[in-house]
């Protein structure tokens, strides 16, 4: 069994060359301009996991957010009802270490769409 130590490694290492893989794939100035970043990042987060939600991205980034968002919140939603049943979470994988993996990925989400579009701080 993968401690939860090498699970996170894993998974950091592995997000890490998606998001290398993905800014070779789509150079910023190929997708958008500095116009497209009218969106917020005004989403559906009950647990708190768009660090940032004032600033602005593309449709595109925004839609990633929200899918993401989603998914995490379905992922945590099951792992809470297990804890609170007592029982082990799905993958083993807490409620808590949940939200800090995706907070993490949201803000990697978030830097690399706006890298993408161009957006300015």
């Amino acid at each position: 069994m993968i401690s939860m130590s090498r699970r996170r490694f894993r998974l950091a290492v592995a997000a890490t060359a998606a998001l290398v893989v993905a800014g070779f794939a789509f150079p910023p100035s190929a997708l958008a301009e500095p116009e497209d970043c009218v969106e917020t990042l005004s989403v559906y987060d009950p647990y708190d996991l768009v660090t940032d939600s004032d600033l602005m991205v593309d449709y595109d980034t925004l839609a990633d957010v929200e899918s993401l968002v989603d998914d995490y919140t379905t992922r945590i939603d099951d792992a809470v009802d297990a804890e609170f049943e007592g029982i082990e979470p799905p993958d083993d994988v807490s409620s808590d270490d949940l939200i800090d993996e995706a907070r993490w990925e949201l803000d990697d989400t978030v830097e690399l769409g706006r890298s993408i579009a161009g957006c300015e701080d």
